[in-house]
């Protein structure tokens, strides 16, 4: 993309050339531009210093002293300037990026405080705090919400089109930049990538849209985790299935990928991958959550108790429950929620149906907020005895 990277002109003053287009000897663009940038950086800082001391440490005429602010401030722009040429003279040869872009932003907002101290020397009253405040706030706002990258991109193609930059080389780079440097951008860039035919940019379209996808699934299988026990214990991925022949090649293909995982150089320590099975039965299963089931006081009126727990006495309607294997204890936001708005629906003599009843929760919750009758279904024997059970 670059059309050349040094060009000597000799017997010109490099402090100015920038303004004809012209590269002293002796120098690249990149250089050039850089040296601009950083001498004025260095020089505006030390002019604000200037302006600012002048009438505090010396007593001198108020003309005086506003012909050396006045020098202080002009010498100012006209380096702003200079480096402002030099940039663009860079951004001629070698094409717009986001950083040459956000520099000569800060260019223009460091011309235009000058250019508001400038008026200030001449107008006394020219509200110089608040209009600095203003501009800068301004400016901020709107390099928030422009996309460097799209203008970087838009700008390297059009000049590619007109022939002032060098054509792109299509299995290395797009718009002047390499596939690293486009899979930063934003994706402002994808209807450039969309709309030209380069390898590299159909490629990385290609990747965008399979990590939206990925993203998009992996939102599904998100979970939480306390921060303070990450990293406290070894980690450790527990599932569980039934003991049925069905169930037998699910075994073998997480075998299968564990090992593929030892292969595997990730760059971090995948740790043990160790894998274990254990058989439990439905008894253990059954009971080794009651532990952690506790009396559950939901809405206004309802108390779900488990069934091997003490009723206390809290005025409320005691819903003594034991779910065993089948779905619903409360504990669940799905299943309070419909305790709390039966509590608000349900009136004396209404009739309730609970299709997929679980444990019975919600229909016994029904008969003690004043429901005549309530019918109760579910497709899983197990959860028809416990329902059966909880209700007698």
């Amino acid at each position: 993309m670059h059309a050349q990277t040094v060009s000597a002109r000799p017997g010109r003053f490099s402090f100015f050339s920038g303004f004809a287009g012209l590269l002293p000897e002796g120098y690249t663009y990149a250089e050039y531009a850089r040296r601009g940038f950083f001498e004025l950086c260095a020089v505006c800082v030390v002019n604000l210093v200037l302006i600012a001391l002048i009438p505090v440490l010396f007593q001198l005429k108020k003309g005086v002293t506003s012909a050396f602010c006045t020098f202080f401030v002009l010498f100012s722009l006209v380096l702003t300037g200079t480096a402002a040429s030099k940039m663009v003279l860079y951004v001629r040869m070698y094409g717009l990026t986001p950083l040459r872009a956000q520099t000569m932003w800060f260019m223009l907002a460091l011309a235009l405080a000058f250019v508001c101290i400038f008026v200030r020397l001449y107008v006394p009253r020219f509200p110089l705090v608040r209009t600095l405040a203003v501009a800068a706030a301004t400016m901020l706002l709107v390099f928030a919400y422009t996309d460097a990258d799209v203008i970087s991109v838009s700008y390297n193609l059009h000049a590619i089109e007109d022939g002032r930059l060098a054509p792109d080389d299509p299995e290395l780079t797009f718009a002047g930049f390499s596939g690293e440097e486009l899979a930063r951008m934003s994706d402002g860039i994808e209807p450039y990538l969309r709309e030209y035919v380069n390898p590299l940019a159909d490629s990385l379209l290609m990747s965008r849209q399979r990590d939206r996808a990925d993203y998009r699934e992996s939102v599904l299988y998100w979970d939480f985790a306390d921060m303070d026990k990450i990293g406290a214990d070894t980690p450790c991925v527990k599932a569980y299935l039934a003991v049925l022949p069905e169930n037998e090649p699910v075994l073998d293909a997480a075998r299968a990928s564990i090992e593929r995982l030892r292969g595997l150089d990730v760059g971090f320590d995948l740790g043990t991958l160790a894998m274990t099975v254990t058989v439990r039965d439905d008894e253990d299963w059954a009971n080794n959550w009651k532990q952690y089931y506790k009396p559950l006081e939901i809405g206004e009126r309802l108390l779900v108790l488990p069934s091997w727990e003490p009723e206390p006495a809290t005025g409320r309607s005691v819903l003594k429950l034991d779910p065993g294997l089948a779905f619903g204890t409360g504990a669940h936001h799905t299943t309070r929620m419909c305790l709390e708005l039966l509590e608000s629906a349900v009136q004396p003599g209404d009739a309730v149906l609970d299709l997929g009843c679980g444990s019975g929760i919600l229909s016994i919750a029904a008969r003690l907020l004043g429901a005549r009758e309530a019918v109760a279904v579910d497709i899983d024997p197990i959860a028809e005895h416990i329902a059966r059970e909880n209700a007698e």
